[in-house]
């Protein structure tokens, strides 16, 4: 297998270097089988079969060469525990000889289960490992019925349309997978149990009290039934906005300064620096924010927080307006990380002076959009690229995030990072939600999309099978 760089400057050598592994791993691809002589083909494979008795490697590793335009072939290094995330290495390599991913993992585990001379007694049950099927998958949501004319809307804002769940259903089955709609009400435990499911596809945004978007993972976890995206806790959090910026503020990452209103008839604690943005504390869809709350004085903030707080019964974040560019930025995955964008908000002078992504707005198609454009790709200069990444990546393993996320920031004038606020179950909305049109401008189709945020939950479910198994 070869990597291949897509953009190389002429006389320069290309080195798999830190950068390109780490922020830049879209601009490496990969050719599988490697363009190669017979003849160096023929010496690499001698080559490794020497090197792997060598150094005592056992059941599965991945060497690195060089081969230089001579054609000399130097031995760089071999790592003998090498990524099983799904699209590792290995599992690209391993496809040229007709094995997928579950295959190419019961070809280790026969290999180990070869070397300790281990049969099918004593309770094991080899038989079983082979023939997993796929599993059966829930795709569990909030249905939104309401039209965006609806005084009541508002209420349903955060929930999927028909055609989002008829979009991701087909998708799914797509894949060759066997799903149920399950829509997250009063009955969806008994519904799971009844559909005798196996993995959870989570779209559901929950209802009542600031812990909804944990419910559906938290009845999963009862059921011992594996689910897409992060756990009850991560999800608990990061729907508390006051809590998530606390908690990223003590690992190190850069937040606005913030008050908490609570309906006191004090009004906001003083001490914020002005301009000041206000937003119910417990929301998404960007709710609560528009025309009115960006506040420039103490007395329009005491107003606008209050007047929020009738709203919407519950606490306010009130925290300072950054000005600058506003961006958000789509993480995939667990131990390897891929990022999606970032992607600019990019407000026109219609905007106003302190323009936000409006809860109006977000409700507009984005083509159409008469406030912001969406720009995607977009960079900032090698140096912040490498920090937005870095930063984007933080917050996701700060808070715990599994599979997916997309994390909204803002840079000031003088390259500061600001974490606004992180969506651990972001929209998929075809054509529409964020992640979605991001995934879509860096190369990624829909089905790849939602293809790397199921493969993790199959894959977590398929390992408990296998521990059952044996």
């Amino acid at each position: 297998m070869e990597y291949v760089v897509q953009s190389l400057k002429e006389g320069t050598e290309f080195i798999y270097d830190y950068d390109l592994k780490n922020f830049y791993d879209d601009a490496v691809g990969v050719k599988c089988p490697a363009a190669l002589e017979p003849s160096i083909r023929a010496a690499l494979i001698e080559m490794i079969k020497r090197i792997i008795p060598a150094l005592g490697v056992v059941d599965f590793a991945r060497a690195d060469f060089r081969v230089s335009p001579e054609g000399e072939i130097y031995f760089l290094e071999l790592n003998a525990l090498p990524s099983l995330q799904p699209g590792a290495g290995v599992f690209e390599a391993s496809r040229c000889l007709g094995l997928n991913y579950e295959q190419t993992i019961l070809k280790i585990l026969e290999a180990a289960r070869t070397r300790l001379k281990i049969t099918g007694k004593g309770g094991r049950n080899p038989k079983r490992l082979r023939t997993l099927k796929n599993p059966k998958v829930a795709l569990v949501y909030n249905l939104r019925r309401k039209e965006v004319s609806d005084p009541d809307y508002e209420h349903e804002a955060e929930f999927d349309s028909q055609r989002t769940v008829d979009a991701l259903r087909k998708t799914l089955e797509g894949f060759g997978l066997n799903v149920a709609l399950i829509e997250a009400n009063k009955q969806l435990m008994e519904n799971l149990k009844e559909s005798r499911v196996d993995v959870v596809f989570n779209i559901a945004e929950g209802s009542n009290k600031r812990a909804r978007e944990a419910q559906v993972p938290a009845i999963c976890d009862l059921l011992g039934i594996e689910h897409t995206a992060s756990d009850a806790t991560c999800l608990a959090i990061t729907l508390d906005k006051a809590i998530t910026k606390k908690l990223l503020s003590q690992d190190g990452i850069l937040t606005p300064q913030y008050r908490l209103y609570q309906g006191s008839s004090r009004g906001v604690e003083p001490g914020l620096r002005f301009p000041v943005i206000c937003k119910p504390n417990h929301e998404g869809t960007s709710k609560g924010i528009g025309d009115t709350c960006v506040v420039n004085h103490q007395e329009e903030l005491d107003q606008e927080a209050a007047r929020q707080w009738k709203k919407f019964k519950e606490p306010i974040l009130c925290e300072e307006y950054i000005e600058g560019r506003e961006f958000t930025i789509g993480v995939l995955g667990n131990t390897t990380l891929k990022v999606l964008g970032p992607m600019e908000i990019a407000f026109n002078p219609t905007g106003g002076k302190y323009p936000v992504y409006s809860f109006e707005a977000k409700h507009v198609e984005p083509s159409a959009n008469p406030i912001f454009s969406l720009v995607c790709p977009v960079s900032l200069g090698r140096e912040l690229d490498r920090k937005i990444v870095a930063f984007a990546k933080k917050c996701f393993n700060s808070l715990g995030c599994r599979d997916v996320a997309r994390v909204d920031f803002k840079v000031d004038s003088r390259g500061n990072i600001f974490f606004i606020e992180i969506n651990p179950l972001p929209g998929l909305a075809p054509q529409f939600s964020d992640l979605v049109i991001m995934a879509e401008k860096s190369g990624m189709a829909y089905d790849s999309l939602i293809r790397r945020i199921i493969t993790p939950a199959i894959q977590r479910w398929r390992n408990v099978e296998r521990m059952k198994a044996w």
